[in-house]
């Protein structure tokens, strides 16, 4: 296993069986920075956006049974120069931290040797409540704190997907005079016929100025000067299923299921085509231009059991490969480019291995792990939902095979700074239940630092492809769940 450490952590904010936990926690954590700080006035975090219309004291406005669930990180990007994490939970809310200067500067210089004694703690510069469900967002690629036109182009902008309401684009910037950040713009991307809008499960930002917008088998391109979509259309059968049942002898259709887009993802080697992945397993590459796909599959045989879907879509960076992460899935799909995206090899043993007892482990659920790659062609990362960092090192090469573990379940969240333990919520518990690797990000500066999220949703799904998306119902979590960020060095 090779050498890694954590540098940064979200420590316990996150942690916990309740909502209102982790928001009061970030916020006692916020105000005491503030304190502590002589030099710099941290921005004041926002409180639930439904509070302040409502006029309710913060944390206190919503049903009971809705704050009965962990703070789960779904997904995590950093911005281009990797100062910048931003994080989308599933409290509704976007979180924006910034990381210590002197972590990348000691990680640079001696990798996982790092002088760092213990992990700093990361509290959000910028924490923006929505007053629904994120069902998907894209980060601007252009976002960048510390850069000048990143702030003159309008590039420090997030795209947000709620439920049956427009596409919002949404300022990252925090502004101490607003209670709430900034909607920079309305995108309407809905059916002619009766007006509703479509329920967005898939967004790309293709270049700074245009994104995608992905529904059910409902494809819009858009561009941010313009609210309408520039491009609207719908997709060919390949993203659409029968289910037939036998009477009398005969088969018969019980109706259509809609493919709902998982994923759409940049194709690196051709800026005008992208990648698109539904939950039925289909798989295709789209031409922005001409509006038509020219590579279409199924690959139904290779993603663990039918109805498990695509939801991440990564090309190497030799850019010869993709790989294909699917729910549930033991093993990723490698696709060779150069044969027709055929498959030619599987990144294997990604939850667990052929041999390993599965005795008293936790089920596979829907929940997803995304996965990044090693800068210099090093290999494929992702975690799983036992708590482990897998490394394939020849995936570059299209050769799958067996994982090398980078690290190992960790959920220890203890004296993290001295910012807890000025507010007395240092604690000394070792959280040691199964967690689910979330999401794995690698630095896009510094190739020795990645960041990862924890967290494990127990759920039953209530997908239904014939009527909606993936519902999410949650289950009873215990309060010893380890949920948060953390940043660590390891060893190239």
């Amino acid at each position: 296993m090779r050498q890694n450490k954590t540098v940064a952590s979200t420590g316990d904010t996150l942690t916990g069986k309740f909502l209102t936990v982790s928001w009061t926690r970030e916020t006692q954590y916020n105000k005491a920075l503030n304190a502590s700080s002589q030099d710099y006035k941290y921005p004041e975090l926002r409180s639930p956006i439904f509070a302040s219309k409502c006029g309710l004291p913060p944390f206190y406005e919503i049903p009971a049974l809705d704050l009965e669930r962990p703070n789960i990180v779904k997904h995590m990007s950093w911005s281009k120069d990797g100062t910048t994490l931003i994080t989308v939970n599933d409290d509704f809310a976007v979180r924006m931290y910034v990381v210590p200067a002197d972590i990348a500067s000691d990680v640079s210089k001696k990798n996982a040797q790092t002088k760092l004694e213990e992990p700093q703690l990361m509290i959000p510069l910028n924490r923006i409540f929505r007053q629904n469900s994120i069902l998907s967002h894209s980060v601007n690629p252009g976002f960048c704190l510390y850069d000048e036109r990143s702030y003159s182009c309008g590039l420090n902008n997030i795209l947000i997907a709620e439920r049956q309401l427009p596409i919002k684009l949404v300022s990252l910037i925090p502004e101490e005079s607003k209670s709430f950040s900034p909607v920079l713009g309305n995108y309407h991307f809905k059916d002619k016929e009766n007006e509703k809008y479509f329920d967005s499960f898939s967004l790309n930002f293709v270049n700074n100025r245009n994104f995608l917008a992905g529904s059910k088998d409902q494809l819009g391109i858009f561009n941010l000067d313009y609210s309408e979509p520039v491009a609207h259309f719908k997709m060919p059968k390949l993203f659409q299923e029968f289910d037939y049942i036998v009477e009398n002898n005969q088969l018969a259709s019980t109706g259509r299921k809609a493919g709902i887009f998982g994923t759409i993802a940049n194709c690196k080697s051709e800026p005008n085509c992208c990648y698109l992945g539904s939950y039925l397993n289909k798989f295709c590459v789209i031409d922005l231009n001409s509006q038509k796909l020219t590579t279409s599959k199924s690959f139904t045989p290779y993603c663990d059991g039918i109805g498990n879907g695509i939801y991440q879509i990564i090309e190497s960076d030799n850019n010869n490969y993709v790989y294909l992460m699917t729910r549930r899935g033991n093993s990723i799909p490698i696709l060779d480019k150069r044969m027709n995206y055929n498959v030619v090899d599987m990144l294997n043993e990604w939850q667990y291995s052929e041999n390993q007892d599965m005795v008293g482990k936790p089920e596979l659920t829907n929940q997803k792990c995304f996965g990044d790659l090693l800068a210099n062609n090093q290999g494929f990362i992702v975690g799983n939902q036992f708590g482990q960092v897998k490394l394939w090192p020849d995936s570059a090469i299209g050769i799958g095979g067996k994982p090398e573990i980078l690290m190992e379940p960790s959920c220890d969240v203890s004296s993290y700074s001295t910012v807890l333990r000025a507010i007395g919520s240092v604690s000394d518990a070792k959280y040691t239940k199964t967690t689910t690797i979330g999401s794995v990000q690698i630095n896009p500066v510094w190739s020795d630092i990645l960041a990862y999220s924890q967290g494990r949703r127990d759920v039953q799904t209530n997908y239904d492809d014939s009527s909606d998306d993936e519902e999410e119902i949650e289950k009873d979590v215990s309060a010893e769940t380890c949920n948060g960020v953390k940043i660590a060095a390891f060893s190239a």
